[in-house]
């Protein structure tokens, strides 16, 4: 099963090797990430704009995104977007305030969460 990017991950996985596969379920799956992500940047500049955190709309106009891929890449690997899409309950779960928190289960003792913390961050920015 493949989720947002794990959705095309699976796919090309699939694709490479489907003798290996019985069936494959993607969800919330990427069909035109850069037109989602201009959208979803426009909604948050807008939303911020209306609560009136001029702060956060300036952060955002540092990232011209409609002047390519490079300052898109930029904007796509900075802490702004996920901080952003959080805050106004956006993005991979409406109620979730952080990706490690809402993430692992609060049992976990605090060297494995500082572990999987790690990890995550990694595995955002190379994604």
């Amino acid at each position: 099963m493949g989720h947002s990017w794990g959705s095309l991950i699976g796919i090309l996985t699939a694709a490479k090797a489907p003798e290996l596969y019985t069936a494959y379920i993607g969800i919330s799956q990427i069909t035109n990430q850069n037109k989602s992500e201009k959208l979803a940047f426009a909604y948050m500049v807008d939303k911020f704009a209306e609560a009136g955190n001029t702060m956060m709309v300036t952060k955002f106009n540092v990232h011209n995104i409609d002047d390519g891929s490079e300052e898109m890449i930029k904007y796509f690997k900075s802490s702004l977007r996920d901080k952003a899409m959080h805050r106004l309950g956006i993005g991979t779960m409406h109620s979730m305030k952080s990706v490690v928190r809402g993430i692992l289960p609060p049992f976990l003792p605090p060297n494995i969460i500082l572990l999987w913390k790690k990890l995550i961050s990694g595995g955002q920015s190379f994604s």
